[in-house]
């Protein structure tokens, strides 16, 4: 599930306390000092846990300015995918790695933890300096530009896909919770956004289940959950839940409301006729009917 902390990057620089063996094995075959690694990861991606220990955390961005923290590699790659094109400086992992034209199958191995390690290392011995400060403010201003590295023994990594076991391990988490069924969540996902998460229509409709601001708002989203999977999924679910509630459980006209609004159905006593509804009714009712048979 998709969650970012939206704060501030002020980071203390501090590699106070013992190096954990997985950065000394990787330092060690760079032949690079760990501290200076661990303070980097530290300096680039730390967060407190819940047991308020300060570590370095991986899936973890900067965008001008402001720090982000994902929960998996995955929910990460997802969002710098589609961040790719926008003219903002943002830079990702504990290595602060720059996010520039790099192909998916780059963008999903450098989000490796053991890439981010050695890329941050394999810099850190070319830069010269003294102490731990002055090291974070040389690798900080030669790390401008993306340059791939190799890692020993490794093999070709393929991109996972995003939008198939990830989202239907979501879509049932909010089934489940909402007691809406899974066959009606993905009938009107295929219907609204054909499973992409950040879909947005030229109405302003947003994400999987393409909730309109407004709608989002009264759902009790904010505006950086518009596009999270889980949130945007379980708020659409509850607003179709409302809708099959409010129209004693007839599922042509709870879609309809779901698709031009509940006022608009109450207006017309049924479907209305909008063309874009009445196409889009027995649309989602046919995706409905595929899944119900598919899932049994």
């Amino acid at each position: 599930m998709l969650r970012y902390l939206i704060v501030p990057v002020i980071i203390a620089f501090n590699a106070t306390g013992a190096v954990p063996n997985f950065y000394q094995k990787q330092a060690d075959q760079i032949g690079i000092d760990a501290t200076k690694i661990y303070a980097i990861a530290l300096a680039n991606a730390g967060v407190n846990n819940e047991f308020g220990q300060y570590l370095p955390w991986p899936w973890s961005v900067t965008v001008d300015g402001h720090y982000y923290q994902f929960k998996t590699r995955g929910e990460l790659f997802i969002y710098l995918k589609s961040q790719q094109r926008n003219n903002k400086v943002i830079t990702y992992g504990i290595a602060g790695i720059p996010l520039k034209s790099q192909s998916s199958e780059e963008l999903w191995q450098s989000l490796d933890v053991v890439y981010q390690i050695q890329f941050a290392g394999k810099k850190l011995k070319r830069i010269n300096c003294s102490n731990l400060s002055q090291c974070l403010a040389n690798y900080r201003r030669n790390n401008q530009q993306y340059k791939k590295i190799r890692l020993k023994n490794n093999h070709r990594l393929r991109v996972p896909p995003m939008t198939t076991q990830a989202l239907n391990r979501i879509i049932a988490v909010v089934a489940k919770e909402t007691g809406v069924e899974q066959a009606l969540l993905h009938a009107i996902i295929s219907r609204e956004s054909a499973y992409k998460i950040y879909a947005k229509s030229q109405t302003g409709a947003m994400g999987l289940m393409q909730l309109m601001p407004g709608t989002a708002r009264y759902l009790g989203l904010y505006k950086a959950d518009y596009y999270n999977p889980y949130k945007n999924v379980k708020a659409g679910a509850n607003y179709i839940k409302e809708q099959l509630v409010n129209f004693n459980g007839r599922l042509e006209l709870a879609l309809a409301a779901y698709n031009a609004g509940p006022g608009a159905v109450r207006k017309y006593g049924g479907i209305p006729p909008y063309k874009e509804t009445k196409k889009y009714v027995p649309a989602v009712i046919g995706y409905y009917r595929y899944f119900k048979k598919k899932m049994g």
